[in-house]
């Protein structure tokens, strides 16, 4: 009798999860999607940006995002993202180890730090792939924040 009960309970548990994933081929099946209009895909992600894995927790607001840009934009990207500050390097190596990204911090990546009164960004990018990862929030780089806005 005990055991029905308990996979009735795990199985109420893993349905209720707040997490959500989602992959979309590229910005305009994410856009048709309601991505766009959820907030899950921050204003700086470019039009161009393909192969794109947004995972979010609705308790905790917190979030990773991947996309692949053409290597060329990824700079543009970058310099359109304000406020930001530069993460050095251990901080930018623990941006992506917290994104399971097994890469090397070298001079074809490189990492912000997005700030606003409410909430802490990273994003990750690398030059020569194109590959861009976002995690939100990151408070532990919260002291390398640009002065206030």
């Amino acid at each position: 009798m005990k055991m029905p009960f308990i996979a009735s309970l795990l199985l109420s548990l893993v349905a209720c999860s707040d997490e959500k994933e989602a992959s979309y081929a590229t910005y305009g099946e994410a856009e048709r999607a309601g991505a766009i209009r959820r907030g899950w895909l921050p204003p700086f992600v470019p039009h161009s940006a393909r192969q794109i894995s947004e995972r979010h927790d609705l308790d905790t607001n917190a979030q990773e995002l991947t996309f692949v840009l053409p290597a060329a934009e990824v700079g543009a990207m970058l310099a359109r993202i304000t406020p930001h500050n530069r993460l050095p390097g251990h901080l930018a190596a623990k941006a992506m180890a917290e994104s399971g990204r097994v890469e090397e911090v070298d001079r074809d990546v490189e990492a912000i730090l997005l700030c606003t009164h409410s909430y802490s960004g990273a994003v990750v990018a690398n030059y020569r792939t194109g590959l861009v990862t976002y995690l939100t929030p990151v408070e532990w780089a919260r002291e390398h924040c640009p002065g206030p806005e």
